[in-house]
């Protein structure tokens, strides 16, 4: 029987997954609008973006496998939004490396080793994103 704790927080790590989905489309948009040449950027934190979505459906699989039914996660909660890029990506590190402590958390606790494959999988995938993210803020203070 899986523990409660483990279930929050994989289902804690699936709704955090889209509150990240929804700030990467915010950053794309906004490399698009204030850098020249922005788009090659901006594709990169789309294809981010596509990377949490998938992340929060490993999460939400993972416990329809343990108790038998598909979540209904609700709506993440509301990342503040700025115009200013220095900003989001500012907040966007925070949120990337509470998520990383909430996954290494969760590898800390018995895990099937499936699913340990797959975490593992996911906050190295978090650890990319948060290399970009801290790489694009160095580069961009002003914008």
């Amino acid at each position: 029987m899986p523990s409660r704790e483990k279930m929050e927080k994989i289902l804690t790590a699936a709704i955090q997954e889209l509150a990240d989905e929804s700030l990467y489309e915010h950053e794309a948009e906004l490399f698009h609008q204030k850098i020249i040449d922005g788009e090659h950027i901006g594709k990169t934190f789309k294809r981010f973006a596509e990377e949490e979505a998938v992340h929060s459906k490993v999460f939400s699989e993972i416990v329809a496998t343990v108790t038998g039914s598909t979540p209904s996660l609700p709506e993440p909660k509301r990342v503040p939004r700025s115009d200013s890029l220095r900003a989001s990506l500012q907040a966007h590190i925070e949120m990337e490396l509470q998520s990383i402590r909430l996954y290494e958390e969760i590898l800390k606790l018995p895990l099937p080793p499936k699913e340990a494959l797959l975490i593992k999988g996911i906050l190295a995938d978090e650890q990319e994103h948060l290399k970009t993210v801290i790489h694009y803020l160095k580069r961009f203070k002003g914008k």
